[in-house]
């Protein structure tokens, strides 16, 4: 977390966070028992993470703003987790802002980057183009920075500005 005082802001702005509710939204690495990823065993974690528990830890500093960052929700369901976290920011106040997922590559990534667009909170796209190798191998993401697809959609997301 960063400290902002001198833009004006007092407080804390944690610049990436994560919220998610299950039964909202589908993150199969997540949801996936007995599995062990890169960063350790996910079971601490396999349970909704909503507005209240991200406070309750948060509580010992001044958060006076906040940035979710995509969680990783199965694929096509992008827009329906910047949808979940808009809907749930409009009732409880957080996030203030949100970054959410686009496949930059993909063949329909201007439409996603369009309704994405229509989130008042969304602020940008978050792709991961570099993992631990094995994640890189089993996904293809360490791929993607040659790929004239992904150049494509990362000139799409620059004229969203």
């Amino acid at each position: 977390m960063a400290t902002k005082r001198d833009a004006g802001i007092a407080g804390t702005v944690d610049a990436h966070h994560h919220l998610w509710d299950l039964s909202a939204v589908p993150y199969p690495w997540l949801e996936a028992r007995g599995a062990h990823r890169f960063f350790g065993d996910p079971t601490p974690i396999q349970r909704d993470y909503l507005p209240a528990d991200y406070r309750a830890d948060t509580a010992p500093w001044e958060v006076a703003q906040s940035v979710h960052v995509q969680a990783g929700a199965a694929p096509g369901a992008e827009v329906a987790e910047a949808a979940w976290v808009q809907a749930t920011a409009d009732r409880s106040g957080v996030p203030d802002a949100t970054v959410a997922f686009c496949d930059l590559a993909a063949p329909d990534a201007e439409s996603v980057l369009d309704r994405l667009s229509s989130f008042t909170r969304v602020r940008g796209v978050r792709q991961i183009v570099g993992r631990e190798p094995r994640d890189d191998a089993r996904t293809g993401c360490g791929r993607l920075l040659g790929d004239p697809g992904w150049e494509a959609g990362l000139a799409a997301v620059a004229r969203r500005g």
